[in-house]
């Protein structure tokens, strides 16, 4: 599916109901610099005759908004609301602002609302984009912790190999000690052994201790 933000609503608004606000030669430049693209001249112009009503607002909103300067459409969209500015399309183009600053939960909430005003196919859109968005960073932290996870089984195996080398290691060189400890002990069973055939052969003298201290005395074995 093509993903795209549909674009501001009622984009240029200018108010010439005042005949003292805007004279021939300004509406010329505002529309002619509007129309060329020149929307750094459109907004110097605008700033100049800048009068803070709705409206006024509202046209400075969508200039910032044209240039890339959300931050700053969005203060002039807050500060648009009142007479002469349809509120469903000021909410619709204060939720885009916010959608393109990433900003995407006050999106959200500036969608519902314009919904709520007047149903929309296009603010619908956006919502839906919005909410798309606002999920990605969940989804990619979760696909990012299954991916950890299986490096770390990958990886579990080699620690577990080199581990076993480290042991076999260890053997080698203890190899010659512990021969040397089972020739030690299989020597002394066999002693153990040969005793115990020799004890049982009487070839092995017994020696007794006299029952009687005072005969061991005068005879002085030792």
């Amino acid at each position: 599916m093509f993903i795209r933000i549909v674009p501001l609503l009622l984009l240029f608004a200018l108010s010439f109901a005042d005949a003292g606000l805007f004279d021939f030669i300004k509406r010329s430049t505002i529309q002619k610099s509007y129309t060329q693209g020149d929307y750094n001249t459109t907004k110097d112009t605008l700033l100049a005759l800048h009068k803070d009503r709705a409206v006024d607002n509202y046209n400075l909103a969508n200039i910032y908004y044209k240039l890339g300067r959300f931050k700053e459409a969005i203060r002039y969209y807050k500060r648009a609301f009142g007479e002469g500015v349809d509120e469903h399309d000021r909410l619709h183009n204060l939720g885009n602002s916010y959608f393109l600053s990433k900003e995407y939960k006050r999106a959200i909430t500036a969608y519902s609302y314009a919904l709520k005003l007047r149903e929309d196919a296009d603010t619908q859109h956006n919502l839906e984009l919005a909410q798309e968005a606002l999920k990605k960073p969940k989804q990619q932290k979760e696909q990012d912790r299954k991916k950890k996870k299986e490096k770390s089984k990958k990886n579990s195996p080699n620690k577990s190999n080199k581990k076993q080398k480290e042991a076999r290691k260890l053997t080698k060189k203890e190899l010659k000690a512990l021969d040397d400890l089972k020739k030690r002990l299989q020597r002394k069973e066999e002693i153990k052994k040969m005793l115990q055939k020799n004890f049982k052969d009487k070839k092995v003298p017994v020696i007794m201790y006299p029952l009687n201290q005072k005969e061991a005395e005068r005879k002085e074995p030792w």
